[in-house]
């Protein structure tokens, strides 16, 4: 298979200053809910590093308006019909920051040094694709990935071990962009340079060597509070804000299109769920409480309709892994019968937490579902605690901790091919953490990405969808969408088919 060459999209979320007519003394104010954690790229482990990491690094290819993957360090690639090979063209014309050409032994010697970063994950976050990379086993002894070829700067090959469907796919983040270190400060290709202010506020300034610099304008990026979002925009403080789901404050926005305010809806992104921590000697090291736990709490659910999670806009209730219409879904019936297999154990479970109370760490949203817990008979440890305001240093708890027994935690993953669970709940996932690891469906997800067949693509992952309901390495709440709202009279908003929230702010254009 052959994808020829096809003008350039730039796929960073704040790309859109490259449509700002030339107005470089104007800033475009952009504002996320949470810190972005650290940004090199080869210790990415959030979303929100990812999306302010690609606009100084460029990956091989990047998501498309359209949904699509389109070129961007890579000018086109081929691959071979068992999806063991893969051969890119790189785009030498690209240019990094300090004036040097792109060559693939950029990509080779990105990747090799990104496997000797210290994660601050629990993985390296460019395992989840390089472990499956020939060679890989090696690297440690040798220094190098033998399975990653350069034999000229406009080629790269990657040879696989066992076949890889989505490895295109997975090739589009961040952490595996192209970078070189000068003096300890790490430079890409991408159209921006980023300058870290403070620990809240980035600086984004135009890469001089970048094809796009003359259309350049910088962008300011801050920490805004969800709470405080809307009033920012209204006041003039602030152009673009964006988060993974709506806040009940965005509701009249939403509804009222003569406001001030506009406010563009992406699709499913974030999936909403209380992590469960099956280690040795945890409480719900027992399937059987797992399972107990999941009857409460989706029951609770199904009963409370004016819980927050319900009321919030943007919000969906599913209790399975995948979107409607993305393979592996199941019955709502299936899904029924699975949660009901935990009624019996539910008495056991009360019984178990008298001596061993659960340590729940919880968000405003879900602290209801700790009082009906609580309702059912259930102990709760005085170590429990609201995690509002923790910032960065709850993904110490999820990669390094794991202190709480249930923990309140959304995540993101591709939502395109069903693989991209595999992020969380495989065993080389990038974002993994031993908490919510379970064999049964690693194993699982193992086989899967070996699969190129699309015809069984849906039978396979069913399985994987019901081994989640019976495994419980999380329970599943619900959808939330992602939104960005924006200043009107500032911003105008090419109204395009979009993909989740991975591009959807590549729709703003500064008047």
């Amino acid at each position: 298979m052959k994808y020829s060459s096809l003008l350039i999209v730039i796929s960073s979320l704040l790309m859109v200053s490259c449509f700002s007519k030339n107005k470089k003394n104007q800033v475009l104010r952009v504002a996320y809910p949470a810190q972005w954690r650290n940004l090199k790229p080869a210790l990415q482990d959030n979303y929100y590093s990812s999306i302010i990491l690609v606009n100084q690094f460029d990956p091989l290819v990047s998501m498309g308006v359209n949904g699509s993957l389109e070129p961007l360090g890579a000018s086109s690639w081929e691959i071979d019909d068992e999806f063991k090979t893969f051969i890119f063209k790189i785009d030498t014309t690209k240019r990094f920051s300090n004036g040097d050409y792109l060559s693939s032994e950029d990509y080779k010697r990105s990747w090799e040094m990104a496997l000797k970063e210290q994660p601050d994950s629990f993985n390296n976050s460019l395992k989840d694709v390089l472990y499956k990379v020939v060679g890989f086993d090696d690297y440690k002894k040798t220094g190098t990935i033998s399975g990653i070829l350069t034999p000229n700067k406009e080629t790269l090959v990657i040879k696989f071990s066992t076949p890889f469907r989505k490895a295109i796919d997975e090739l589009k983040g961040a952490r595996f962009a192209a970078y070189k270190k000068i003096e300890s400060i790490e430079i890409g290709t991408g159209d921006y340079i980023i300058n870290q202010k403070s620990t809240d506020e980035l600086l984004l300034t135009p890469n001089p060597y970048s094809s796009q610099f003359e259309k350049l304008s910088p962008i300011q990026i801050n920490v805004v509070s969800i709470e405080s979002a809307l009033d920012y925009i209204e006041k003039g403080k602030l152009d673009i804000y964006f988060s993974s789901r709506p806040h009940e404050s965005f509701k009249n926005a939403i509804e009222d299109e003569s406001s001030g305010v506009g406010v563009l809806l992406g699709q499913d992104s974030t999936h909403s769920s209380i992590n469960v921590n099956g280690m040795k000697n945890r409480i719900f090291s027992n399937p059987s409480y797992r399972k107990a736990l999941q009857f409460l709490v989706l029951n609770g659910f199904k009963e409370n309709r004016g819980n927050v999670y319900v009321k919030t806009p943007g919000f969906r209730t599913d209790h399975q892994i995948y979107l409607k219409l993305q393979a592996g879904r199941v019955s709502e019936q299936l899904v029924i019968n699975k949660i009901q297999e935990g009624k019996p154990y539910v008495q056991e479970l009360i019984d178990a937490t008298k001596d061993n109370p659960i340590i729940f760490y919880y968000d405003d949203d879900s602290q209801w579902i700790m009082e009906k817990l609580k309702a059912e008979g259930l102990k709760f440890s005085e170590e429990s605690r609201n995690i509002n305001g923790m910032g960065p240093k709850l993904l110490d708890e999820v990669y390094k901790l794991h202190q709480s027994d249930l923990l309140t935690l959304g995540f993101s993953v591709s939502n395109g091919d069903p693989d991209g669970i595999y992020h969380i709940l495989g065993k080389n996932g990038a974002i993994f953490s031993p908490m919510y690891h379970r064999s049964k469906i690693s194993d699982l997800l193992e086989t899967g990405r070996e699969l190129y067949d699309p015809n069984v693509l849906d039978s396979f992952y069913q399985k994987v969808t019901l081994k989640a309901l019976e495994e419980i390495p999380f329970i599943h709440l619900g959808f939330k969408t992602s939104i960005a709202i924006y200043k009107k009279s500032k911003i105008n908003v090419n109204k395009v088919i979009l993909n989740r929230n991975d591009n959807h702010l590549s729709a703003f254009q500064l008047k």
